[in-house]
Parts: C-alpha cells; sequence; structure tokens
C-alpha cells in the first residue's frame, strides 16, 4: 500500500497507559544530548513512560562492559512492557532504529540471512515482533490487541522496493510506499490484501476512532482506517501529496500519479517548468498509473490531458494550503 508509515504500534481499545520505546531522532520530539549516559524522558502529556537513548540513531549500548544491540534491548523493554501492563490496555509505540545505516546484526543473528548484514538485520526485527505477539499472547489479550507494523519510508542503499521506482530520499514510488501490516484478530479478517490508498497520517484518527476519542488538534489530515480493517476496500482519501522537503511535488489518486519535481545528478529538476528550456514548448508532464506494472517508466499525460488539468488543479490547491507553513525557503531547481 501507498503507505508513509510510521514505525510499528500495538494498542487495545480503551488504552490507559502509554510508552515509546525509540532512538531520539525518531521521536522528532526532542533536543537531544550527546551525553552517552542520559537518558531522555519525553513531557508527561505525551507518554507515561519513555525509554530511548540520547544519539539521534543508536545501534549498541555497554552493558556490564559488553555490547548490546538496539533492536534486542528495544525488544526486551517492550515485553517487560506488555507484561507490565497484563490485562489493562495500553499503548505501545516502538520505533526501532534498524534498518538504518551502519547496519548491526545481534550475535544471533549476524550470518544467518542469504542477503548481508541487511538481511540479518530484517531477520532480527522479524525476531522482534514475534516476541512482542507471544507477550501479548501470553498476556491473554492478542485477540483484543491491534498491532501495526510499517516503515516511515523506502529502502536506502540496500534493501528491495519489489520492483517500484526510487528509493528512501525521493518522490518514486520506492520512496512511499511501503508495506502496512495490521492484525486485530477481533476486527480485521486475516490474509486479506487491500488496495486502499493511506498514509501514516491516517494511524492517529484510526486509534481515535478505535478508542472512542476525537484527538485534540483543530486539524487533521488523515482519515480513520477503521472502515477498511473492518472489510471495506475503499481509499480513505481522494488525494495524496507528495513532498520534497517543504514543497509539494506530486498528487496521488487511486489510479494516477502526477509528479513535478525529482533529483538528477544533484539538481532538483522542476519538469513544470521545462517549458523554459530550449527544444520545449510546454512543462514536460509526468502522469504515471498508479495501479500498472511499468514501475513509473512510462507517462501518460499525452493520452489523458484531462487528468493532467485536474491533477495540476488539484496542485496548485495543496500547494496554496501548505505553502503558507513553510519554514524556509524553497530548494533552488533547474531551471528555477
Amino acid at each position: 500500500q501507498p503507505f508513509d508509515g510510521t514505525h510499528a504500534a500495538a494498542t487495545q481499545v480503551q488504552a490507559d497507559r502509554r510508552t515509546e520505546f525509540g532512538s531520539g531522532t525518531r521521536s522528532h520530539l526532542l533536543r537531544i544530548s550527546q551525553r552517552d549516559d542520559q537518558r531522555l524522558s519525553l513531557p508527561d502529556h505525551l507518554f507515561d513512560l519513555w525509554y530511548g537513548f540520547p544519539q539521534g540513531i543508536a545501534f549498541k549500548q555497554k552493558e556490564n562492559g559488553k555490547d548490546r544491540y538496539v533492536t534486542t534491548v528495544m525488544t526486551e523493554k517492550a515485553v517487560e512492557f506488555i507484561r507490565s501492563a497484563g490485562s489493562k490496555p495500553f499503548l505501545l509505540f516502538l520505533a526501532h532504529t534498524a534498518p538504518h545505516i551502519p547496519l548491526h546484526a545481534s550475535h544471533g543473528f549476524h550470518g544467518r540471512s542469504s542477503a548481508g548484514v541487511y538481511g540479518d538485520v530484517v531477520e532480527e526485527l522479524d525476531w522482534s515482533t514475534g516476541e512482542l505477539l507471544s507477550a501479548l499472547k501470553e498476556q491473554g489479550v492478542l485477540d483484543d490487541t491491534l498491532v501495526i507494523v510499517t516503515s516511515d519510508n523506502g529502502p536506502f542503499f540496500e534493501g528491495s522496493t519489489a520492483g517500484l521506482k526510487g528509493g528512501k530520499g525521493n518522490s518514486w514510488e520506492g520512496g512511499y510506499r511501503v508495506p502496512f501490516i495490521a492484525s486485530w484478530p477481533r476486527v480485521i479478517r486475516p490474509g486479506k490484501a487491500m488496495r486502499s490508498m493511506t498514509m501514516n497520517i491516517d494511524v492517529l484518527p484510526t486509534l481515535a476512532e478505535a478508542l472512542g476519542v476525537r484527538p485534540a488538534a483543530e486539524l487533521i489530515d488523515g482519515r480513520s482506517l477503521m472502515p477498511v480493517f473492518r472489510g471495506a476496500d475503499v481509499s480513505a482519501h481522494e488525494f495524496l501529496y507528495y513532498f520534497n522537503n517543504e514543497r509539494v511535488v506530486g498528487v496521488r489518486t487511486d489510479r494516477w500519479k502526477f509528479v513535478t519535481h525529482a533529483y538528477y545528478t544533484g539538481s532538483l529538476g522542476a519538469f513544470e517548468s521545462f517549458d523554459r528550456l530550449p527544444g520545449f514548448t510546454t512543462s514536460y508532464d509526468l502522469l504515471f498509473d498508479a495501479q500498472g506494472q511499468d514501475g513509473e517508466s512510462y507517462s501518460y499525460a499525452d493520452r489523458h490531458p484531462d487528468v493532467v488539468t485536474a491533477m495540476r488543479r488539484e496542485l496548485v490547491r495543496a500547494r496554496s494550503e501548505f505553502d503558507r507553513l513553510r519554514t524556509r525557503p524553497l530548494e533552488q531547481t533547474f531551471p528555477e
């Protein structure tokens, strides 16, 4: 699914305990200290318990003079929290550092996969998920617990996009589209694949509806996925937007994706301004079939000018909404 995810979350309806485990920069809420012996705490109004590492992205820590890798440590802490909650409702947000570089697999997993160290790291993450599910089953709450496993972006230098174009750091599908796996035995029918178009912004309103509460924010961009969880394969959004930092550079619908900018050899190409270049009489319109199998290899803008017009109109509207929220100047493009 085109889900620009979070990391992993487990929640039980009517949660009254909240915790997060992760490295500092993953929360995007902290000013990070560089002292290795410090532990950071999120404000009380956010989480009742927080455990993490003061380094921006941590991979191992010293314990009794020995290195312990963070995936193992975070998993152990998460399992402890689940067990301490017992049958009481809770919210757990577990933000693993892996598989971010530099890659490190714990000793029991190093050399285990056929996909190098990256594969070892992924197998350890798979083990971690299994430990959480086992803990939920042990407490007798697995059937009543919503578990979401996803990622914040596509792969970087290693990893597979399953044939999608691009990867982390660009506006192609390989950068945005990631797996989104949800399990909730009492609500979600197992083994069903959905094509509903969603984004990580949908997690908050989904959990809120599951809990029967309203988020405090005045404006919520996301939409609840509860109808999808109950079996309706209907997209929560008419449009989703692709950003390059703070600039809207693409629009996506169920069927189509319209892209206006992409990087090439260090420059941010502005296709919508190519009419200023020699040999071009119009902009270079890239309209891709979002349901196609060609991996964004061919544009269909010439075949569907009405779709291009509609997508460009929505792009202009979205920029008028989001540009006023920018915190810095736009990047220089070619052509400007």
